[in-house]
């Protein structure tokens, strides 16, 4: 029988299991590009939820001082109000993000992969 050692987490399965001494029902997973045994590999497995990642591009046109503003949410109240100022978009993009891709779009942003529920390296974690 093939005994590698497992590149899982799953603590409750086997201590430590990353950790542990070669054991049976670990084998090569195409998917991870990692050797995990089944129970780390139920738990551990990428994604195949879909997240979009859109970017819009705003000219705003002000009078006597530039438009500026800190948050999104500060942004969001200055639109509303719409009164010393023209606003256009001028260009929209969305494209498709993998599970990796957006739990590292989320770090980025300063928030947290657990958002989507995922963790840093794009696995489903819910």
């Amino acid at each position: 029988m093939n005994k590698q050692k497992c590149r899982g987490e799953v603590e409750e399965v086997f201590t430590n299991c990353y950790n542990a001494e070669p054991h049976a029902g670990v084998k090569y997973r195409e998917d991870l590009k990692d050797y995990f045994c089944d129970d780390c590999y139920q738990k551990r497995r990428p994604s195949v939820r879909k997240f979009f990642k859109t970017r819009y591009v705003l000219d705003i046109l002000a009078e006597d001082k530039p438009f500026e503003v800190a948050t999104v949410e500060d942004l969001g109240k200055e639109l509303q109000d719409m009164c010393d100022f023209s606003v256009d978009i001028t260009d929209t993009r969305t494209e498709e993000l993998t599970a990796r891709q957006a739990a590292r779009a989320l770090i980025k942003q300063g928030s947290d992969s657990e958002f989507f529920g995922l963790d840093e390296k794009g696995n489903d974690i819910r």
